[in-house]
């Protein structure tokens, strides 16, 4: 499997790592791992018959000449479910539900995560 391009930000426009998640139809893209697998983790123990949960990198770029976004998506390596994934992850976002638990947002670097759907 090819590696994710390297990130990038200049101002609105940039290429930003996390992962995405493949439920049933269409991809959601969130910019880290621990909130990714746990939304593909609940998927799959709902109505979902399939989950596929892949590294993933988001590029957005403004074009003037057609005044619009230009977004890629970039899919890189599985994450396996297993039961070690699940104590790793899940412990990670439960931690940041704490920081803020009032909040829509997970994020213990203190950023709202990004929720894309294609």
């Amino acid at each position: 499997m090819p590696t994710l391009p390297k990130p990038f930000e200049r101002g609105e426009n940039g290429l930003w790592h996390g992962a995405v998640v493949h439920l049933n139809s269409g991809w959601d893209f969130f910019d880290a791992e621990e909130p990714a697998y746990v939304y593909g983790r609940a998927g799959r123990m709902g109505a979902s018959s399939s989950v596929n949960i892949r590294k993933a990198a988001l590029c957005r770029q403004y074009l003037p000449g057609i005044k619009r976004d230009y977004r890629q998506l970039y899919i890189g390596e599985a994450i396996q479910r297993s039961r070690e994934n699940d104590a790793y992850y899940v412990q990670r976002f439960a931690a940041g539900l704490r920081e803020t638990p009032l909040s829509s947002y997970w994020s213990p670097a203190k950023r709202p995560p990004t929720v894309r759907t294609w």
